[in-house]
Parts: structure tokens; C-alpha cells; sequence
């Protein structure tokens, strides 16, 4: 975080997160009883999410935060048993926050109340789809 000014400070950056499950196995179980493969695949899930707010007093009483995220999700998806199922696919979003801070005067009784807005996101990618489409 960098303080511009008193009322003004700026805050950017970028999470990087992997994750490569192996092995997703999907079975059923036949009528006799025994499981078999449906699907075995190899994921590898990767996300970069680049952010930036600001933040800063508005008076004595009155606190802000504002900010976007960039959301980029990439799924590598390897299907053992069916290759052709395999798929690469990437899904974006950009969610902004702003969160409203509305502090008390110095008596510790009072609360201090917080009035947020954002994005939650499920990101869904799917062999079949040409463009993932992220829902919310």
C-alpha cells in the first residue's frame, strides 16, 4: 500500500495460484456390483488475478475503498480414457468492490458500520462450450 496523500492511499498487485489434481477418476457401478471408469482425467487450474483500489478518509467519520480485480481462470483438462474429450479453456471476469466505513466519535458504545458491495464468481468451463461464461 502507498500513501499518495492523507485522504488517498493506492494499493495494487497480483494473486497467482495453481493447482494440478491427478488422476480424477469417475466411475459408476454395473449391475454386478463393480465400479467402472467413466472418465480419468489429469486438470491442471490455473489463476493470475492482477487488482488495484484506493483508499482513503472522507472527514472524520466517513472511510472508503474502492477497487477492480481482473479474473483470469485457465483449465488444461486431460482425459485419459477419452482424448478427445480433452480441452484447454480460459474464462475471464472483472468484479469491482467499494466498501463505505461510517466510524463512530471516540465513545466506545457506538458500532462502526461497513456497507460493502462485490462480485462473488463460479466460473463454469465445459468441453462442450466455445466460450466459458462465468455466472453469478
Amino acid at each position: 500500500m502507498q500513501s499518495v496523500r492523507r485522504w488517498l492511499a493506492l494499493l495494487a498487485g497480483v494473486d497467482i495460484r495453481r493447482d494440478a489434481p491427478r488422476n480424477v477418476d469417475l466411475k459408476y457401478v454395473d449391475s454386478s456390483g463393480g465400479f467402472q471408469p467413466v472418465t480419468s482425467n489429469n486438470l491442471t487450474l490455473s489463476f493470475v488475478e492482477p487488482f488495484v483500489s484506493v483508499d482513503g478518509p472522507v472527514g472524520r467519520h466517513l472511510h472508503y475503498n474502492l477497487g477492480v480485480r481482473q479474473e483470469e481462470v485457465w483449465m488444461d483438462n486431460q482425459d485419459q480414457i477419452n482424448p478427445q474429450n480433452s480441452f484447454n479453456k480460459l474464462a475471464t471476469l472483472t468484479p469491482p468492490k467499494g466498501t463505505l466505513t461510517i466510524l463512530p466519535p471516540d465513545r466506545w458504545y457506538l458500532p462502526t458500520l461497513a456497507f460493502s458491495y462485490g462480485y462473488a464468481f463460479h466460473t463454469t468451463i465445459l468441453a462442450s462450450e466455445r466460450e466459458p461464461a462465468p455466472l453469478r
